[in-house]
């Protein structure tokens, strides 16, 4: 069981609230070395999927490279920072999304056809990774898959080594 080590008692890494529980923003780690951080969901999360977060500790959009421009894009400089909600979120509610894996691993949506091993990118489906580099988002860091995927948009465990950056100027090829 994950369980929070740093950062203050009472959290819960699964539950989601209508109300703030905790300053947006807060970064808190796991007891396996796993970065978490506390935000609130600007439109409905899918479990999962990968999103870009805000500066002000508001998720945005999926990280589809077909998605609409950048939010706030001169806010980050070297790129919007990845998370992966491990539960749903509605509109409006707060909660933690995972930001890095530390020791342990998380579920990710990832598209046909990875390999355990491969190193995973953005992808022209909202919020699902990919092992294609070519026209997708530079991920800064590395998102590696310790499963396989060869049945279709399915969650899948990976590891995040440090928080990730999705680089909406530079493209994988190129990062």
């Amino acid at each position: 069981m994950v369980y929070a080590i740093q950062g203050g008692g009472g959290i819960d890494f699964s539950q989601a609230d209508s109300s703030a529980q905790f300053p947006l923003g807060l970064a808190v780690q796991d007891n396996l070395g796993g970065s978490w951080c506390y935000v609130e969901a600007g439109a409905a999360l899918t479990a999962y999927n990968c999103y870009k977060m805000l500066v002000n500790g508001v998720v945005g959009s999926s990280t589809a490279k077909d998605n609409t421009v950048d939010d706030n894009a001169a806010n980050f400089v070297g790129g919007f920072p990845c998370c992966w909600p491990q539960q749903s979120f509605d509109s409006g509610d707060f909660g933690w999304v995972q930001t890095a894996t530390g020791d342990g691993t998380l579920e990710a949506f990832t598209v046909t056809g990875i390999s355990a091993g491969d190193k995973l990118y953005t992808s022209a489906t909202a919020g699902a990774m990919d092992n294609t580099a070519a026209a997708h988002w530079g991920i800064i860091g590395q998102v590696i898959a310790v499963d396989a995927n060869a049945t279709g948009t399915i969650a899948i465990t990976v590891q995040v080594a440090a928080p990730a950056r999705v680089d909406t100027v530079v493209a994988n090829a190129a990062a």
